[in-house]
């Protein structure tokens, strides 16, 4: 009993939360603000599906037992993903047929309780089973699908910028990767229902788990989500990066004249420096400069960049007579902002840390 005691309090304490971050949001004033609309309405979905539970927990109300509005958590989140990567995101008519499979389920539930006489008392177990199965399908498609656009934004970034550890949306798979174990959590309770096991109050404590990892996330989501920064809105559409075919002549003189920049002007040296800068410093449209850098280079800009600081790096530990010199000092002086990024992109080039390369330097 105490089991339950505490899922009450979690549901009523995370459903009155998921209300008022909904309500934080639509009140916002941001650029973002097309995706705090989106994500206040997941939350507000999110709350509806803690209020059935809560009802259903304390047998307040006979109501079906399929959350209706867990079916739009799923779409929303990825929609809400999509929305952060890309500048121009808008809500397209094409983006409300994610809502399909909530919109039937809602019309059939709707028809059972008001056309067929005790729909509550007689509801179907295979009906429960199948809609069940539906929605974890659903939400295993669209984290999967969610996953996919941050990889292909996160890819696609180090080929505009140079630092991308503020940018490449790390909270926001954190968030995706939390909402997936509070479904996993969900389905590994479905199973034990659905096959009727009980394993000594089992089905509590994923539900407690559920429920409060819930709480956490939403938080967090909203936290981070305001957090980002609104100087970087995400990357403009892929298509208007999609690059152009430049004659071979062209091409030499462009990976001639680029490498003459990088070598004696050093712009790399700038921590924040984009594709756009540099395309400008050498004079050249900034697809026509990511285009040389894939297919002369066989780098995105980011390793590209990377390449040309780990190598300064290199010649500055090995001419360094300042022993006191560190290797933050140092990675600094190259145009990294982060110890984590030179680390990484050190090793990557050269197979060592910076401290082993400076022992044997």
């Amino acid at each position: 009993m105490s089991g339950l005691s505490i899922l009450e309090i979690l549901s009523v304490i995370t459903a009155f939360q998921l209300l008022m971050l909904g309500l934080v949001l639509i009140s916002m004033k941001s650029i973002r603000r097309q995706s705090n609309r989106i994500l206040s309405l997941f939350m507000f979905c999110n709350a509806l599906v803690m209020i059935h539970f809560l009802l259903s927990l304390t047998s307040t109300l006979s109501l079906p037992n399929i959350y209706v509005f867990y079916y739009l958590l799923a779409p929303l989140l990825y929609i809400y993903t999509r929305s952060m990567c890309f500048k121009d995101f808008r809500l397209k008519p094409v983006y409300f047929l994610h809502g399909a499979i909530f919109a039937v389920t809602l019309l059939y539930v709707a028809f059972r309780m008001l056309f067929m006489e005790d729909a509550m008392e007689k509801w179907d177990f295979y009906e429960y089973i199948i809609s069940s199965v539906v929605l974890h399908v659903q939400i295993a498609l669209y984290v999967i699908a969610s996953l996919i656009s941050i990889y292909r934004y996160r890819r696609e970034i180090k080929n505009i910028y140079s630092a991308v550890e503020r940018i490449n949306l790390s909270w926001l798979l954190f968030i995706i990767f939390a909402f997936a174990t509070m479904w996993f959590t969900d389905f590994i309770g479905f199973i034990l229902d659905a096959f009727s096991i009980n394993l000594g109050g089992t089905n509590i404590y994923l539900l407690v788990v559920s429920v409060s990892i819930n709480l956490v996330f939403a938080n967090y989501l909203v936290y981070k989500g305001l957090r980002q920064a609104d100087a970087f809105s995400g990357l403009m559409d892929r298509e208007k990066y999609s690059s152009s075919k430049i004659p071979d002549e062209e091409s030499s003189k462009i990976v001639k004249r680029l490498k003459e920049a990088m070598q004696r002007e050093k712009p790399y040296l700038n921590a924040d420096l984009s594709i756009k800068d540099l395309s400008e410093h050498i004079n050249i449209h900034p697809k026509f400069l990511s285009q040389i850098i894939n297919s002369q280079f066989d780098q995105n800009f980011f390793d590209f960049v990377n390449f040309y600081r780990i190598e300064e790096a290199k010649h500055i530990i090995r001419n360094n007579t300042d022993e006191k010199m560190t290797i933050l000092e140092i990675l600094y002086e190259v145009g990294f902002n982060s110890k984590s990024a030179f680390n990484n992109a050190f090793k990557k080039n050269t197979g060592m840390t910076p401290s082993e390369f400076k022992r044997t330097g």
